[in-house]
């Protein structure tokens, strides 16, 4: 989602009409939509279960907060050089830099303990657990993870058709 960010908001900046400006928001749009998905789902499968709403909801709250500030940080550039040529591009160049803050972030951060395990890779799930856990919390969860994935390996996955057949 990261590189979405970054490789639209570049293609909008060095777009020559309209085609490619179209396309670069579109992406832009993808990745927003792609994060709002993934990021909730990835931080509710890292937090304790009893501060995860918290979590939750301070993903929600910064959403808003880098919205309000793109909207201040544009109003300023608009108020400031609104009279120069192109200065769209600058502000469009401005949206890439969350992204490109994203991308690096996301650098540190480990892969879904749940994706670890579903990859057979249960040792390395539990390192990741371990790290923000104690051991024997993270142990149990890992345990808990392990019943569940096991669980859902013998039901039949979601298909196109099977939104037909109902």
């Amino acid at each position: 989602m990261a590189a979405m960010f970054v490789g639209g908001a570049f293609l909008a900046v060095v777009s020559p009409g309209l085609g490619l400006l179209v396309v670069g928001r579109s992406i832009l749009g993808l990745a927003v939509g792609g994060a709002s998905v993934v990021v909730p789902v990835y931080l509710s499968e890292l937090a304790p279960y009893e501060i995860r709403g918290k979590i939750a909801g301070r993903n929600e709250l910064m959403i808003v907060v880098g919205q309000v500030s793109a909207f201040v940080v544009n109003a300023v550039i608009g108020t400031v050089w609104g009279e120069t040529h192109g200065i769209w591009r600058v502000m469009l160049a401005v949206a890439a830099l969350p992204g490109l803050a994203l991308l690096i972030g996301m650098i540190r951060l480990p892969e879904s303990p749940r994706w670890l395990v579903s990859k057979g890779n249960a040792k390395k799930a539990l390192a990741v657990f371990t790290s923000i856990r104690s051991i024997d919390r993270a142990e149990a969860e890992l345990a808990e993870v392990q019943r569940i994935t096991e669980a859902e390996k013998g039901r039949p996955r979601a298909t196109f058709r099977s939104f037909n057949d109902r």
